[in-house]
């Protein structure tokens, strides 16, 4: 067993929560609130130089990772990614509870932390794509569910119902909007959160 690359699932899942756990306080703290002021979100700010060659770089790992999924080969290509998004000051990806619920209300035996690092790797994929350093739920999710396909081709009883729930509003054609809506209403928060100081 590689007590690193546990490590650092077990660093993402306990991340994870945490932000759930804080997310649920905070909302369970809140007394009446005062209307929110009328602030829009500010255009996520681009990319540096310096960033956009770093992640230049690590498109070869999200190439593998993409190309060989979780193989060992993949594994250790998507680690890279993960620990790049967490440890690079000018990332952030941001894992939003409505976007995430497989988090929180997934089935125990459910392999969150794969889900956490595919979710890292669709944001960065984005981040290259887009060049605008916010999260991208959308983006996270369509790896997730590509992760949870290839785990359920192993586990066919696997079943995570939001993940379910996100594979129909796909096919629907309905789970980008839904997550859009989730993404800027988090971002109109931490705007008006910041604002109020």
């Amino acid at each position: 067993m590689n007590t690193n690359r546990t490590s650092v699932y077990l660093f993402w899942l306990v991340a994870a929560l945490a932000v759930g756990l804080t997310l649920w306080w905070g909302y369970q703290q809140d007394e009446a609130p005062a209307p929110p002021p009328k602030l829009t979100t500010a255009p996520a700010p681009p990319i540096s130089a310096g960033l956009e060659a770093e992640l230049e770089a690590l498109r070869a790992d999200l190439d593998i990772y993409e190309r060989e999924g979780l193989t060992p080969t993949g594994r250790a290509a998507l680690e890279k990614v993960v620990t790049f998004a967490d440890q690079h000051p000018e990332v952030n990806v941001v894992f939003y509870e409505e976007a995430v619920p497989w988090v929180i209300h997934g089935p125990s035996d459910a392999p969150t932390p794969d889900f956490m690092a595919a979710f890292v790797a669709g944001n960065i994929r984005a981040l290259l794509a887009t060049g605008q350093r916010r999260t991208n739920s959308y983006a996270g999710t369509l790896e997730v569910l590509r992760v949870y396909q290839w785990h359920k081709e192993r586990d066919p009883g696997l079943k995570v119902p939001s993940l379910e729930a996100f594979e129909l509003l796909d096919r629907k054609g309905k789970l980008r909007e839904r997550l859009d809506k989730v993404d800027k209403k988090e971002e109109k928060r931490a705007a008006e959160k910041a604002a109020q100081g």
